[in-house]
């Protein structure tokens, strides 16, 4: 010890007890071995019994512990330093880190302090997380609210139990839009129960939020044409909000050859396509994708419904129900998150029909693997079905852009919406009609109606009701997507015949310049007999597609219970 204290060197506690105890054992051993071997027993009682050397022993033991409480370590400056020390190893156990660098590994059966030391280095402080959806959307980061639809209409709550949801992503074009006619094909072909289970998201791709007189107008037209569909809950509006779409948009540096009018266009679709499935994805079980120019075939969710009933559960990514574009694609609901972050990786670099592609190659094909060998291997994953859709927009939303694709194996779309809840009428006109497209087999629901040669002045349309009826609205839609001229406009009228007009028509409303005319009583009216009326020559012949006549549904409850109608 007293050589530690010459170096300037800290004793060390347990060294200082093991060479005070040699050195009383040393001396112990050399002073019994002197002593004679007969010593004179004390005859005091009681410790006349112990012997010499046991009293001595104990001397030296009691002397040893004295020595060890009171031991005192020359003072150096260091000595409290020292302590804590002793007493830091005292409480935790010896770690190889200080000697390995390796860090120590907590032990957590030791005792700790009230104010536990945390023993991590900076590195084992840097939380492991996975990377968020604004990482690879940056711009996202200074909008919280930039996920959130601009406007929602109608911004009702949402009907339950939707097993399908179709997305129909819409944009202004410069020279003919094909929306109505696309949401008029796909609203016919859904019966009432279907219509209870489906969803149709028009999404209006607007870079400035819902806030313009464009959004208003194109609102107001599906509105004209379709309240129904908005009132039932089947149709729904939304548009994203102005800080959806990144602020270089129109300044993303070209590739693939394509200019920077190609560019900007081909990289919003990708935005668009990506919030309509973010808006979509928890709403109901399946997705379809389709776009604002297409057809789709009287009978196309019979047949989707048919697929899903045989397939439905089985581990396909998508279903193609069109080979041309992105249209006509279905996919598992829950399955669009994995699409949504390769469209988000990539909507900069790639058409989204391309990054579909990507999907199925980097998921189900090997590296290296030649294409035509790949696309055998997704076919379990990539099914291909019926066309039910056909591609009819010859003006692109890419201004200057004309395109002609056509399925081959398309067939005859969804031209007519039958209603077969008309009121009981007898339906006449002085049009000749096309084979046997008649006015009474359109009234009946059985087909549509159409004139084999050009309405003119004076040409008419007269329902009249078997026993006056109680009637709440009407709806008369003419022309269809495959023949959008053959039909009326504003110099044709809807007239009535009431119970105390006698032979007297009042006219009720005209056609829009859509063709489609529609009238809601404040209270059911008591009609007679309707006539459409066409006061001017036109030069197209006439096409109608569409014809329901709605009654009070309370007085049809009552008639079937033999109270009759008033």
């Amino acid at each position: 010890m007293q050589k530690h204290i010459e170096r300037g060197e800290k004793p060390d506690a347990r060294g200082i007890w093991l060479s005070m105890m040699d050195s009383l054992l040393t001396v112990s051993r050399v002073y019994l071995s002197a002593a004679p071997k007969k010593l004179l027993v004390m005859r005091v009682s009681p410790f006349q019994r112990l012997s010499l050397r046991t009293w001595l022993l104990a001397v030296l033991l009691f002397v040893a512990v004295v020595c060890i409480i009171s031991i005192k370590v020359p003072s150096d400056g260091h000595g409290d330093d020292f302590v804590d020390e002793v007493e830091a190893i005292r409480m935790q156990p010896e770690s190889m880190a200080e000697y390995s660098g390796v860090p120590a590994i907590p032990d957590h059966s030791a005792q700790h302090s009230a104010e536990p030391m945390n023993t991590q280095s900076p590195a084992q402080r840097i939380a492991v997380e996975m990377p968020s959806f604004d990482e690879l959307l940056p711009h996202l980061r200074k909008s919280p609210g930039a996920l959130q639809p601009s406007l929602i209409y109608p911004n009702d709550s949402m009907r339950p139990d939707i097993r399908i949801v179709i997305g129909v992503p819409t944009v202004a074009r410069d020279k003919q839009s094909y929306l109505l006619p696309t949401l008029q094909s796909l609203a016919f072909g859904l019966s009432a129960a279907q219509q209870q289970n489906t969803l149709i998201v028009i999404m209006i791709g607007s870079l400035e939020g819902g806030d313009t007189t464009a959004v208003r107008e194109q609102i107001s037209l599906i509105e004209a044409d379709f309240q129904e569909y908005l009132s039932s809950g089947l149709f729904r509006v939304i548009v994203p909000p102005r800080d959806w779409y990144p602020e270089d948009l129109n300044s993303i540096e070209p590739n693939l050859g394509d200019s920077p009018q190609r560019m900007f266009w081909r990289t919003k679709q990708n935005l668009d396509y990506m919030f309509l499935m973010l808006y979509c994805r928890k709403l109901g079980e399946y997705y379809l994708q389709v776009e604002d120019d297409v057809l789709a075939k009287s009978d196309y969710m019979a047949k989707i419904e048919s697929v899903i009933t045989e397939k439905g559960h089985g581990k396909w990514f998508t279903v193609d129900f069109a080979s041309l574009g992105f249209i006509g694609k279905l996919f598992h609901a829950k399955d669009l998150v994995y699409l949504i972050h390769y469209i988000a990786l990539l909507y900069r670099y790639r058409p989204v029909d391309w990054i579909l592609d990507t999907v199925f190659i980097d998921r189900y094909c090997p590296p290296f693997e030649k294409p035509k060998n790949c696309s055998k291997m997704w076919k379990n994953y990539r099914l291909v079905s019926v066309t039910l859709f056909q591609h009819v927009g010859v003006h692109s939303s890419l201004g200057g852009k004309v395109q002609k694709l056509r399925e081959k194996n398309f067939g005859q779309s969804n031209t007519f919406n039958a209603h077969t809840d008309n009121p009981p009428a007898i339906v006449t006109t002085n049009l000749e009609q096309y084979i046997h497209f008649g006015v009474q087999e359109l009234y009946d629901g059985h087909s549509l109606f159409w004139s084999s040669s050009s309405p003119v002045e004076g040409s008419f349309i007269l329902i009249e009701f078997v026993v006056v009826t109680k009637v709440k609205g009407l709806l008369i839609r003419s022309g269809n997507a495959e023949h959008p001229d053959d039909k009326l406009d504003s110099s044709s009228v809807i007239l009535y015949q009431g119970t105390q007009t006698e032979d007297k028509f009042v006219e009720l409303t005209t056609f829009n310049e859509r063709g489609v005319a529609r009238y809601e009583f404040d209270e059911p009216r008591s009609l007679r007999s309707l006539r459409i009326e066409m006061r001017a020559n036109y030069s197209n012949w006439l096409l109608i597609s569409e014809l329901h006549i709605r009654r009070d549904l309370v007085l049809i409850a009552r008639t079937r219970q033999g109270q009759g109608y008033f």
